[in-house]
């Protein structure tokens, strides 16, 4: 299953954030991470038994399903999206990033249209974060895309 997979921040909604100085310079340095090349990324859904997402997880939570781009995951959980980063040439040093679903206040799907070339779900984080994820259009991106969607309503709603 190919579906490309993007996730964005808009700078200026961290601004707008009622966190203190100190707090959004470190939610901006955990977000950065998030944003992806559209162009380069392809993504797959992946099998979320493997010992490297076990690692990853909390023995109190499991995954439910990951994406993985050529060398980052994001993978979803019971409690959060965690995205890792692999950074460098070698890959060695990988940054974590959390987005736990009991801070995404608001939510929305945005499907891709007959000349769109992707679809969307905003999510909108308590203090006014504002995070994007692209799913560029494929043939499987509109189940992708419904799954991410289903799996934020069950544990937001």
């Amino acid at each position: 299953m190919l579906t490309l997979f993007l996730l964005s921040v808009s700078l200026t909604d961290l601004s707008k954030a009622r966190k203190s100085y100190a707090e959004q310079i470190n939610l901006l340095n955990c977000l950065k991470v998030v944003n992806f090349l559209a162009v380069t990324v392809v993504n797959f859904l992946i099998d979320t038994n493997t010992e490297h997402l076990k690692k990853m997880l909390n023995p109190k939570e499991s995954a439910l399903f990951a994406v993985k781009t050529l060398r980052d995951v994001a993978v979803f959980t019971n409690k959060r999206i965690l995205i890792a980063d692999k950074q460098g040439i070698t890959g060695k040093k990988i940054e974590y990033c959390t987005i736990p679903y009991k801070s995404i206040v608001v939510y929305s799907v945005e499907t891709a249209g007959t000349f769109d070339l992707d679809a969307e779900i905003k999510l909108v984080l308590s203090g006014g974060i504002r995070i994007e994820l692209q799913f560029f259009k494929d043939k499987n991106m509109r189940e992708l895309l419904f799954k991410v969607n289903d799996t934020i309503t069950e544990f937001v709603l």
